[in-house]
């Protein structure tokens, strides 16, 4: 398990997980983590960014997130997006994020792409 105090989405001391595919227009992006959260009712939150034939940074469209729940819960989430691209080679790679200066903890982080 790793942390992040940071609201904005970024790396973990490990980052990723991240997979390269070749993709046509768009492909279906599965993202898994299992999340927790120090204090109680705090958004934390997992998700993605392209790179390579497409670009996008990771925002709150496309995440998975803990948030109205006691402190030191911890939950396994799953998001699947269907989402646009470039075709060429893209690389997905997870990222992280909390609100309110808390520190949120991930662990068994996944993510999956099928192209299309």
């Amino acid at each position: 398990a790793e942390t992040t105090t940071s609201s904005s989405f970024g790396d973990l001391a490990t980052v990723g997980p991240a997979v390269t595919v070749t993709t046509g227009t768009q492909a279906l992006v599965i993202i898994t983590a299992a999340i927790n959260n120090n204090t109680a009712n705090v958004a934390s939150s997992a998700s993605f960014t392209v790179s390579g034939a497409t670009t996008f940074a990771a925002d709150n469209t496309v995440r998975i997130a803990r948030d109205g729940m006691a402190a030191n819960t911890l939950v396994r989430y799953s998001g699947a997006t269907l989402f646009p691209l470039t075709a060429g080679s893209n690389t997905f790679t997870m990222k992280y994020n909390t609100q309110a200066a808390t520190t949120a903890t991930f662990s068994v982080r996944e993510i999956t792409v099928i192209p299309f």
